[in-house]
C-alpha cells in the first residue's frame, strides 16, 4: 500500500509520517522535493511514486496542483491541518528563525518578527479553508495530538492494528513547551 500524508506546515506531519511506517513497517519518504532537504539523499523518483508499503509526506502546494497529479498515485491519503492558526502562525514563525526544525522551544514573541507571524497567519488562514474543501480523509493536529479523538480514527482508516507506536502521537512530544512542560521529563 502506497499513503501519501499531505499537511500544512507546523501540523506535527513529521510524527504521524513516523507513527505510520513505524506502525505498518514500510519506508519513510517526507519532504522529497524539499529544497532544503538533506536527508534519504539516494532517495529516488521510483521511491517516491511507485514503490510500494512507503508513507510519503508532502506539504501542501508541492507537486502543483495535487488533486489531479498526485493522488491517483497513492492507496490512502491523509490530508493534516490545524485549527488553531495562531499557534500555528507563531511555531513557523519560530522556525524560520530557528536553524532546526524540529528541536523544542519555548516560545518567545520577542524572538520573532512580527511580519513574519502575520505573513504566516494569513497564509494559513487562507489555506485551511482551501483544505475544509478538500474531499479527502482529514485530520486536524488538535483532534490528532491534543484530544486524541482523531487516533482510533486514523488507525482504521490506514489500517494499523498494531498500537504500540501511539506513543508518538502523544502530545508531550510538541515542539512548542511552556517553562513548566520543559522542566518535566517525558516519561
Amino acid at each position: 500500500m502506497r499513503i501519501l500524508i499531505y499537511a500544512l506546515p507546523r501540523t506535527g506531519s513529521n510524527n504521524l509520517t513516523h507513527y505510520i511506517a513505524n506502525s505498518l513497517h514500510y519506508k519513510e519518504i517526507i519532504e522529497p522535493y524539499n529544497e532544503n532537504r538533506f536527508w534519504d539523499k539516494d532517495l529516488t523518483e521510483f521511491d517516491i511514486w511507485e514503490r510500494d508499503n512507503v508513507v510519503v509526506k508532502m506539504m501542501f502546494g508541492e507537486g502543483g496542483n495535487w488533486h489531479k497529479d498526485i493522488k491517483h498515485k497513492f492507496d490512502k491519503t491523509v490530508v493534516l491541518y490545524r485549527e488553531n492558526t495562531k499557534e500555528q502562525a507563531e511555531s513557523y514563525a519560530h522556525a524560520l528563525k530557528s536553524t532546526d526544525w524540529h528541536s523544542r522551544y519555548i516560545y518567545n514573541p520577542d524572538n520573532t518578527t512580527e511580519e513574519d507571524y502575520l505573513e504566516a497567519h494569513k497564509i494559513f488562514k487562507d489555506r485551511i479553508v482551501q483544505v475544509k474543501k478538500l474531499n479527502e480523509f482529514t485530520v486536524k493536529y488538535e483532534d490528532l495530538y491534543i484530544s486524541g479523538t482523531d487516533k482510533d480514527r486514523l488507525d482504521e482508516y490506514i489500517g494499523i492494528t498494531n498500537k504500540s507506536f501511539r506513543f508518538m502521537l502523544d502530545s508531550r512530544n510538541k515542539y512548542r513547551k511552556s517553562s513548566l512542560e520543559e522542566k518535566r521529563p517525558l516519561i
